[in-house]
């Protein structure tokens, strides 16, 4: 008995303090999910700083290779993506694709100098097919330096696409369109991977006249608009300016706007809180530095090119700001329980 009683004590002084620590962790994680939603509810959901000065439209349409390997995963791997997200009539779209070796295969000298080593192709060749309209059309991709190929034999293989306007979606729609990929190489076989991209063909555009006020404390970017097809649209925008003692500008906030429209030429609004300003201390001139506008008429929603340097503002004090906070109810009810969950924990 006295040798149990010694290992059960043994086992509950080792448990102890790990409980102890992990009960302390609860506490610290939900205090600090509270403090989140009490930073967050400083700000309206339509207007928010940028603290890591990453501008989320161009991030939002960052293109990403997909890939796909042999059988059993056998190299090489086919890599496949276009030089955009999305297209609109008209437009050309250069599609990519590139060979490299995987893991799978044989270690070799050449693979363990460059483990993304590209390997060569005997062709490769690509269908498009629209997810309700079939098949678009055929390309043939090249790696010798002409029609969009970068570079002749760096085995980054190309083809250019021009999205046909007489198979344009519907005004103000999208669609979702399959690039199906099949390559023929030297020394494994075929190698098949599916992309894509999306064919847009927006309902209304940004005529390219801007202009901005300040409102109530708050800096009122307004866009005008040519609508063609009555609907729903959305606009988004990020402001850059000078923040604290940092260096240069920088994307330090993003608004944005989702009305409904009818046809014609008119104005929409990106209000950026006050308050923002405030809190990164900037003051100066402040420029649009990325602006798009979205057709949500239906789902995918058709998508606009991203307007760059679209407009600046003159010089501006912080005084000019509100200092107020927005108050977001539902944020700050959230943050609210958290901290009483966190306290009834302690």
């Amino acid at each position: 008995m006295k040798t149990n009683f010694v290992l059960m004590s043994l086992a509950a002084a080792l448990i102890a303090p790990a409980a102890v620590a992990q009960n302390a962790t609860v506490p610290s994680l939900t205090a600090q999910a509270a403090a989140d939603y009490r930073a967050q509810a400083r700000y309206p959901r339509s207007s928010r700083p940028i603290l890591d000065a990453v501008d989320p439209l161009s991030s939002g349409r960052t293109v990403s290779k997909q890939t796909m390997a042999g059988p059993n995963g056998a190299g090489p791997l086919l890599s496949v993506w276009a030089s955009a997200i999305s297209y609109e009539p008209g437009e050309s779209a250069l599609l990519y694709a590139e060979l490299t070796d995987a893991p799978a295969r044989a270690p070799s000298l050449a693979n363990l100098l460059d483990k993304t080593r590209r390997d060569a192709a005997q062709s490769i060749k690509a269908k498009l097919i629209g997810e309700t309209s079939g098949l678009l059309g055929e390309v043939v991709y090249r790696d010798d330096g002409r029609d969009g190929d970068a570079r002749a034999n760096d085995r980054i293989y190309t083809a250019r696409y021009t999205l046909p306007a007489a198979r344009a979606p519907e005004l103000g729609y999208a669609e979702a369109i399959g690039v199906h990929v099949q390559a023929v190489t030297e020394l494994d076989g075929d190698r098949a991977a599916l992309g894509g991209l999306l064919y847009s063909n927006p309902g209304a555009r940004l005529t390219g006249k801007f202009r901005d006020v300040m409102r109530d404390g708050h800096l009122v970017m307004s866009a005008e608009v040519d609508v063609r097809a009555p609907g729903r649209y959305h606009l988004a925008g990020t402001l850059s300016g000078a923040r604290e003692k940092l260096v240069g500008d920088r994307p330090m906030a993003w608004a944005q706007q989702a009305q409904l429209m009818t046809a014609g030429t008119q104005w929409m609004d990106l209000s950026f809180h006050g308050l923002i300003f405030r809190d990164l201390k900037s003051s100066g001139r402040y420029t649009l530095n990325a602006v798009t506008l979205t057709s949500a008429l239906g789902m995918p929603n058709a998508m606009s090119s991203v307007r760059r340097d679209a407009h600046q503002t003159r010089a501006m004090a912080l005084s000019e700001f509100s200092d107020k906070p927005f108050v977001d109810a539902a944020l700050a009810d959230a943050a609210q329980r958290l901290e009483a969950d966190a306290a009834g924990s302690q």
